[in-house]
């Protein structure tokens, strides 16, 4: 992690809990995480993926038959534009997948797409060593209203 992430995430911790003189990360994990709250997040930061059709993909977003059956027939019908294809499901937007939070502001929505990233670029690269992803943070204006995170495999 570099160190303005790193300066980020505690300026963040130290506004929103309570603290004692010189607490670190872990200091405000073990007052105020919960392992039920951590075994839940978890898959923000290590989601199941599946390879389809030689794509990585992020299961979860392939809920459906409905859903499979269009992947499979855009990569069909577009086997050169595989990557743009693959990125079109497997990207997440971090506004929608929480409830109303009202401290939930534009710069702790992109330090968690950075935490994601970084998450992701190790997760994918210890499941498929032998081939490389690129993993993307989305800004508001590219998703339309709340900062993503999503990848395709690069094939250059």
């Amino acid at each position: 992690m570099d160190m303005s992430n790193r300066s980020e995430l505690k300026e963040f911790l130290s506004n929103n809990f309570t603290k004692s003189e010189n607490f670190e990360e872990f200091d405000f994990l073990f007052s105020y995480g919960k392992l039920k709250d951590a075994l839940l997040y978890s898959v923000l930061f290590m989601p199941d993926l599946i390879e389809i059709d030689s794509c990585i993909l992020l299961k979860d977003r392939l809920q459906n038959e409905e859903i499979l059956r269009k992947f499979k027939k855009e990569i069909e019908e577009n086997p050169e534009n595989k990557g743009a294809i693959e990125f079109n499901y497997n990207w997440i937007e971090i506004g929608y997948l929480f409830s109303t939070d009202p401290n939930f502001t534009e710069e702790y929505e992109k330090l968690l797409a950075l935490k994601i990233r970084h998450s992701w670029t190790g997760w994918l690269t210890f499941n498929y060593p032998e081939r490389k992803f690129i993993v993307k943070i989305l800004t508001p204006d590219e998703t339309g209203s709340t900062f993503g995170v999503g990848f395709f495999e690069d094939r250059s």
